[in-house]
């Protein structure tokens, strides 16, 4: 018997769902799923495991997601899909005429909106909406559109606009901002000990000028931000979802938090959906596609109270 929707978004293991995969996917009804390079072979193998994704559940369409920012972090990749430029390419051309910068970013992430769509794709996550410090971690580097304000919050509009245009779902990240990350969250959790002030005119304020952008969601950092919750980083941080909503703005958007298995995150999957979830995530995402991790999280999020495990309606 199938439940209700639940809010989790799992990626798949291989280029075609396992009998395994598909059987739990059915059972566990979660909200979305991920794709990722070791997923990709061929244009119409990717559009039969996006097709029997979206047969899982014939009652809806199931948000399909792929980071497909251009440059370095591209899933799809020539001859399958178009190169597509770094944001640090247009936010060079920023620099001497933001107006065409904006033009080319809104018409490269239209271009690949409908790139996604063909492969049956509906959601990015992307823009990368960090602004770009050169002392910082490489992990964010070039796809960030820099280090202006008002550049990356223009270029990052851009981006959504031209996304939503195609028929593709945006997610703006890394939330509240993960630009001054000293090591890279894949590896271990960054604490940015930046004061409250100097965040919320530069970080911060990238992501309260784009709150308004309509249809865009929004990704966590996983980071510790002392300013705000010295105890937990801010995708399981009740302190830092509550200030994500009420002071950037994000008040009614849905909340993603970055990969359950990174280890920015300390604990079991299972007890990292728990906290994010708890925290005040809408959803969370678990990427790698191992098929035990992903039983712990579905077992670990049956376990909370009705509140927090409730259909979650699109």
């Amino acid at each position: 018997m199938s439940i209700g929707v639940q809010p989790l978004i799992f990626g798949v293991s291989g280029t075609k769902l396992t009998k395994e995969e598909a059987e739990f996917f059915i059972e566990v009804n979660p909200f979305g799923y991920i794709i990722f390079s070791r997923n990709i072979e061929s244009k119409a193998q990717v559009q039969e495991l996006t097709n029997s994704l979206m047969a899982l559940n014939p009652n809806r369409i199931p948000p399909i997601l792929i980071d497909q920012e251009g440059g370095r972090v591209a899933r799809l990749r020539p001859p399958l899909a178009k190169n597509y430029p770094t944001a640090q390419y247009f936010g060079e051309i920023a620099k001497r005429d933001l107006d065409a910068a904006y033009q080319e970013v809104l018409q490269n992430y239209y271009t690949i909106g409908l790139e996604l769509k063909e492969f049956g794709i509906n959601v990015d996550c992307a823009p990368v909406a960090d602004l770009l410090f050169e002392s910082a971690d490489e992990i964010i580097g070039d796809r960030s559109f820099g280090s202006s304000v008002s550049i990356v919050s223009k270029l990052c509009e851009a981006a959504c606009i031209g996304l939503i245009k195609s028929g593709v779902r945006p997610i703006l990240k890394h939330i509240p901002g993960h630009g001054r990350a000293q090591c890279d969250s894949h590896k271990d959790l960054p604490i940015v000990t930046t004061d409250l002030p100097t965040l919320e005119s530069t970080d911060f304020q990238v992501f309260k000028n784009l709150s308004s952008v309509s249809d865009a969601w929004v990704m966590t950092a996983h980071i510790t931000f002392p300013a705000i919750d010295p105890y937990n980083c801010i995708t399981t941080s009740k302190l830092g979802i509550h200030y994500i909503r009420n002071k950037l703005g994000y008040k009614d958007a849905k909340i993603i938090s970055d990969d359950l298995s990174m280890k920015a995150l300390k604990k079991t999957v299972g007890e990292n959906a728990i906290a994010a979830l708890q925290a005040g995530c809408d959803i969370a995402l678990h990427c790698n596609g191992e098929i035990e991790e992903m039983f712990d999280v579905y077992e670990s999020v049956c376990n909370l109270n009705d509140s927090q495990s409730s259909i979650i309606n699109q």
